[in-house]
């Protein structure tokens, strides 16, 4: 269970004159890691997640978006408020509230959140590298939700529509996908999915020749669009 967010604190600095050729950015990579392992073991001395959970610091998931700042699911909350305590451990509500989770772990490049997500069968087919590759390598736009399915309080399994808008290169691209959900041990996780789904077929009722024209135009079928 979240309890909060601990925020690290403004003591903490690094310093690099051992170094004094190390680049600005290389600098800055690493005063950042350091402040991500400080924050990580004092969130786990503070029994910050509860319940036992403890992260090591390749576990703990590398916050590189604000906490005020909206989430990157598109959701229209914070991140600190939607995304972030799932990414942090919690356990998801919905399939929805999973899919936005995961989506924006791929944004933030937390790897862990995307593993530990899935069900035993979808683990043994996952390929960390090249999602994680994939993932790195583009520039994410945004998730829209076209569906739902299922995936109530009492239901075991759940399917949630969506597409995932990124750029690659100077290319924009869409991953349009039918994810399909679990619920195991309490806990939703990710099954499957089936790539550019189709929609459900409509019945349309067959209109004679004789009858009246569906467009409204008063006339017969036959000699109006039927024609």
């Amino acid at each position: 269970m979240i309890r909060g967010i601990w925020k690290p604190s403004s003591i903490v600095t690094c310093w690099f004159w051992r170094n004094p050729h190390q680049s600005a950015g290389d600098r800055n990579a690493a005063c950042e890691w350091r402040l991500h392992r400080h924050q990580t073991r004092r969130m786990n001395d503070l029994g910050f997640f509860g319940g036992g959970a403890h992260f090591s610091e390749r576990e703990m998931p590398f916050q590189t978006i604000p906490q005020a700042a909206p989430c990157p699911c598109g959701s229209g909350a914070t991140f600190e408020g939607c995304c972030q305590p799932l990414l942090l451990g919690a356990d998801a509500p919905s399939p929805e509230a999973l899919m936005r989770s995961r989506y924006a772990a791929l944004v933030v490049g937390d790897m862990n959140h995307v593993e530990r997500t899935l069900t035993a069968q979808a683990h043994a087919e996952f390929n960390r590298s090249a999602v994680q590759a994939m993932a790195g390598s583009v520039e994410w736009l945004g998730l829209d939700i076209r569906r739902t399915e299922d995936g109530g309080l009492t239901d075991e399994l759940g399917d949630v529509e969506f597409i995932a808008r990124f750029k690659e290169g100077r290319q924009d691209k869409a991953h349009h996908e039918l994810a399909h959900f679990s619920r195991e041990d309490s806990k939703w996780l990710y099954a499957d999915g089936t790539m550019n789904p189709k929609g459900k077929p409509v019945q349309v009722d067959k209109v004679g020749r004789n009858d009246p024209c569906p467009c409204g135009s008063g006339k017969k079928h036959k000699k109006c669009c039927g024609a």
